[in-house]
């Protein structure tokens, strides 16, 4: 199925302090919708289409978007890169901009900037938003199943994994029926306490909210009719603005609380297994790269490929970072202990999955190899080594061996060469 990832990337980011869509999270400055993107195409997503300011498009070009053009999607096709811009140009005739008003119009009118270039189901996404693969899998599959018209999707998160500890957030507070949205309206001033309560505090008051309260972070899925619909909202919305109004946004919590309202829009609810992390302010950045195992005090990695591709997004990935003596010292005390992780050599199913081993009577394996067809992680002597089985949900390779298929990320660390050696099997 041909899907396209709408990503909202125009906002200002006020409170942020800067262009947070583009501020660097990897080791190799890598930007956090990337992660996002990657997600969705291995998901099965066929078209990104950012939504931006016009003056950032060649930026954005440089930052990703020409990179992201050269992958390959899961059905074998190219991933087809597009860039929409969201201006006052694609406001109604009707309307006249107010003088002094410089704040885009709303997340509405974002995503309707970017119908040219969508004809397929799509999905929508906020640039500064970690939503997690899992999420990008169910909303992939949601879709496949929607009718044309009258229905949509979202994937709903837990309230107390939404807020920032730097400052208040905006968020679509949601009653949830059946597996269904039964309503939602936006609160936008929820603050997180030093006890760990949580209220919406805008015009001075306090309004408790409950911790696992499910909210919407943006995360849509819809079909291209939506787009008449909002249409229809946006041009409501504007004709009720006073004329010296220069802030007021149409926001898409709210467009699809109407259409619920007026029964023209049944939204199913995902609920996603990944956490949800995001910037909203400039000191969720380091919080952000951690989540993502990305510190900031890595070295840009040695080496790195990604071989996933095709249909089922089967494949391999592999990744090295060397450390400095005194990264490698704080890395090793951090892995004693830790899950998953174990002092070498590695012993068992994962023995025969990495390197080859006897198994039964016969030699089995390896199964984890490079693009030369040997093993892909090279033998180490002394330090750590790392398995996950994502099929069992479990830190153990035993058994694996025995199941019909292999989805399994392993790793080891070489104490000698202060290395990290990183693998990723899907078949």
């Amino acid at each position: 199925m041909k899907a396209a990832l709408v990503i909202m990337a125009a906002g200002l980011g006020s409170r942020y302090g800067g262009n947070k869509q583009v501020d660097g999270v990897g080791p190799s400055g890598e930007i956090l919708m990337e992660y996002s993107i990657h997600d969705a195409i291995r998901a099965g997503f066929t078209k990104i289409v950012f939504i931006i300011k016009n003056d950032m498009q060649n930026l954005m070009r440089s930052l990703c978007g020409d990179r992201i053009a050269g992958l390959t999607a899961r059905d074998g096709e190219p991933v087809e890169v597009c860039y929409a811009v969201q201006d006052y140009s694609s406001l109604p005739a009707f309307y006249t901009v107010p003088a002094g008003r410089s704040k885009p119009f709303g997340t509405t009118h974002a995503v309707l900037c970017a119908r040219p270039y969508v004809q397929e189901p799509f999905c929508v996404i906020n640039a500064d938003d970690y939503y997690g693969v899992d999420a990008y899998r169910a909303i992939y599959e949601e879709l496949g199943r929607l009718p044309q018209q009258g229905k949509a999707t979202m994937v709903g998160y837990l309230l107390r994994n939404t807020v920032s500890a730097h400052g208040t957030v905006s968020r679509g507070v949601c009653q949830v029926e059946n597996g269904h949205l039964a309503g939602i309206h936006e609160a936008l001033k929820i603050q997180l306490f030093p006890d760990g309560s949580i209220a919406d505090v805008a015009d001075g008051q306090r309004r408790e909210l409950a911790a696992d309260t499910p909210v919407s972070m943006n995360f849509w899925g819809f079909m291209p009719s939506i787009f008449d619909q909002m249409e229809t909202y946006l041009e409501d919305f504007l004709r009720t603005l006073p004329p010296e109004e220069l802030k007021a946004e149409c926001l898409l919590p709210n467009m699809v609380g109407d259409l619920l309202k007026k029964g023209q829009l049944s939204v199913s609810v995902l609920h996603s297994a990944d956490r949800w992390f995001g910037m909203t302010y400039h000191e969720d950045r380091q919080a952000v790269a951690q989540e993502l195992g990305l510190d900031g005090t890595l070295e840009k990695p040695a080496a790195f490929w990604d071989g996933h591709g095709g249909f089922h997004g089967d494949g391999t990935a592999y990744w090295e970072i060397a450390f400095s003596p005194e990264e490698a010292a704080a890395l090793e005390k951090s892995l004693q202990g830790a899950q998953g992780w174990q002092p070498l050599p590695v012993d068992g199913d994962a023995q025969a999955l990495l390197y080859g081993a006897e198994r039964q009577g016969h030699y089995s394996g390896p199964y984890l190899t490079g693009q030369d067809g040997e093993a892909l992680l090279p033998p180490v002597e002394e330090g750590y080594w790392f398995f996950y089985n994502k099929q069992t949900d479990s830190y153990t390779a035993a058994g694996a061996l025995n199941q019909p298929s292999l989805n399994f990320t392993a790793a080891v660390y070489d104490s000698q060469s202060h290395t990290l050696y990183c693998g990723e099997l899907d078949t």
